[in-house]
């Protein structure tokens, strides 16, 4: 099983944004995308969680929006689409 060390954060940034669709100083860009994290690490030393599923969900978890009000599809999307970001050893 692959740890949050042992993958490589940066990459997967990099491959994300290549295909991010909106303005990546809008409100569901990067920097929204770095606050999650830093909030679902937070909460993982209270409750604990699988860490490597922390790091993908920040980074992935609005990758595929098309808009940044409504896009109720949005989830839908990076769910079908996060296979390609996953580590094989995972």
């Amino acid at each position: 099983m692959t740890s949050p060390n042992e993958f490589n954060r940066k990459a997967l940034l990099l491959q994300v944004l290549d295909q991010f669709k909106l303005n990546r100083d809008g409100y569901h860009g990067p920097s929204h995308w770095a606050r999650v994290r830093v909030h679902a690490l937070e909460i993982d030393q209270l409750r604990g969680a699988d860490l490597l599923v922390v790091e993908l969900f920040a980074s992935l978890h609005d990758s595929q929006r098309h808009s940044e009000s409504t896009d109720s599809q949005h989830g839908l999307r990076a769910g079908v689409t996060s296979p390609q970001y996953i580590p094989e050893s995972y």
